[in-house]
């Protein structure tokens, strides 16, 4: 044999032992193929039947969340109409607090009023409580006053009483006055109609006044014309008022400024026409 042919059968056999090293391994691959495969496939298996078993349970759990989020959808719809009702109420609170604040804003305003008006009220008494001070003190003044009047009534009342007792006497003078006069006329005049003149005295001076003081009860006036004015005692004077006659007066007494006149109750009635403060009086009318 051959180079040739020694080297052909070594690379057939180098070949035939590779051949079968490679079947070797390739048999043995394909076992631990088959072994994995198997292995694999059990693997699949328990991973499908644990797929089947989450998908049941992920069913389960699904079913459950619908359920729990149905539930928690009714309860966030109740929270979301609480939340409307309790937003409502706190409108409702923030309106009334307003309303409530307006009030007491409203009410401290009449209460600073009130305050206001009271320390008004306590000033208001104060000076009260001062002018009653006052009219205390004037009304024990006025009621001394009036002790010194009663007292000065007391001394008038006898003044004029001894006044009417002059009256009285008066009148009797006067009517004693008048029949004489009246004697004195008639002789005068008997000399007159025998053309005898006499002369009677000067007539009486012009003097006008009113009357400041009447008591038509007595009978006596007050003149505001005196012993300055040319007034003297049983000077008569008219009473007139408007330019009407009221009375004749006749003068009892004379002061510097004033004069004291009883009324003629001849020609007068008190009672029908009483004399005023402020009637006119004069000796031009005789």
């Amino acid at each position: 044999m051959n180079i040739f042919g020694k080297v052909l059968v070594v690379v057939v056999f180098l070949l035939s032992v590779g051949f079968a090293v490679s079947q070797m391994v390739l048999f043995e691959q394909r076992v631990r193929w088959r072994d994995e495969y198997e292995r694999e496939s059990d693997l699949r298996q328990d991973a499908e039947s644990e797929r089947d078993d989450f998908s049941r349970e992920l069913e389960r759990l699904k079913d459950d969340f619908d359920r729990v989020r149905a539930e928690k959808r009714s309860e966030i719809a109740d929270l979301e109409q609480d939340i409307e009702d309790r937003n409502a109420r706190i409108s409702r609170l923030e309106s009334d607090l307003e309303r409530r604040s307006d009030q007491l804003s409203e009410a401290q305003r009449v209460q600073e009023s009130k305050r206001e008006r009271l320390s008004e009220k306590d000033t208001i008494i104060e000076e009260h409580e001062a002018t009653i001070a006052d009219r205390d003190a004037s009304l024990k003044r006025r009621m001394d006053e009036i002790a010194d009047l009663e007292e000065q009534v007391r001394t008038h009342t006898a003044t004029i009483d001894d006044l009417e007792r002059t009256i009285a006497e008066l009148d009797e003078e006067k009517l004693k006055a008048l029949t004489r006069l009246g004697d004195r006329e008639r002789q005068l005049a008997e000399l007159e109609a025998r053309g005898v003149h006499v002369d009677i005295g000067k007539p009486l001076p012009v003097v006008d006044g009113i009357l400041s003081q009447v008591d038509n009860e007595i009978g006596v006036a007050v003149l505001n014309r005196g012993e300055e004015h040319g007034v003297e005692i049983n000077y008569d004077f008219v009473v007139y008022r408007d330019d009407s006659f009221i009375a004749r007066v006749y003068v009892m007494d004379v002061f510097p400024n004033h004069s004291l006149a009883r009324v003629d109750r001849e020609l007068t009635d008190l009672e029908e026409t009483p004399l005023e403060i402020g009637d006119r009086v004069t000796t031009r009318i005789r």
